[in-house]
């Protein structure tokens, strides 16, 4: 088994966290550019957001699921920082 495939088979969710000054135009058209490619596939993304005002779990959309690959995984930790990109396991 491969770790793509491990990946594929015991992980739940993509969790990104963001906070609020993340939150421009341009920063949604690079996430859009990043995750397009890859959706269609069973790994629903978690966006945790955060603001001064509080905190929400939104979970997006069965056509933005991905396909966890290495290479979509480092291009968001790229885009993100380390610590706002997590696999979540069952």
């Amino acid at each position: 088994m491969t770790l793509d495939e491990a990946r594929s088979r015991y992980v739940k969710s993509l969790a990104i966290s963001l906070s609020e000054h993340q939150i421009t135009p341009s920063f949604i058209k690079q996430l859009k550019a990043l995750l397009e490619p890859v959706s269609g596939g069973t790994l629903p993304i978690n966006v945790y957001y955060q603001s001064p005002k509080g905190r929400a779990l939104l979970r997006l959309g069965v056509q933005w699921s991905i396909i966890p690959t290495d290479e979509i995984l480092t291009e968001l930790v790229n885009l993100l920082g380390e610590s706002a990109v997590e696999l979540e396991f069952e």
